[in-house]
């Protein structure tokens, strides 16, 4: 790929930063969206068909999203456990208000 961004990485990063406020249930729906057009591609490619412009698209798309939706996941499953972030970003559970 070139110095030069994709139409489909300039997309995800816009929709991006839509998620980063968004309810957990909202993230996971385009995360597997994501997952599932990523696999259709992938199912494509693998049967030996040409991908065409809209699959090269949706794949670089996708694989932006997925990459980074999964963060957001992440951090909401680690707080659903009760993990909590540091002021440094460091992941720890509280335990007595000291992290253990």
């Amino acid at each position: 790929m070139s110095e030069e961004k994709s139409k489909a990485i300039m997309d995800a990063e816009k929709d991006f930063m839509k998620y980063g406020t968004k309810e957990c249930a909202c993230v996971a729906e385009k995360y597997v969206e994501c997952i599932n057009r990523l696999t259709v591609v992938l199912n494509k490619h693998d049967s030996g068909r040409e991908l065409d412009d809209k699959d090269l698209y949706d794949f670089e798309y996708c694989q932006f999203m997925e990459q980074h939706l999964s963060l957001i996941l992440s951090d909401f499953f680690l707080q659903g456990l009760g993990y909590t972030k540091d002021k440094y970003g460091i992941w720890g559970k509280k335990k007595k208000g000291l992290f253990r």
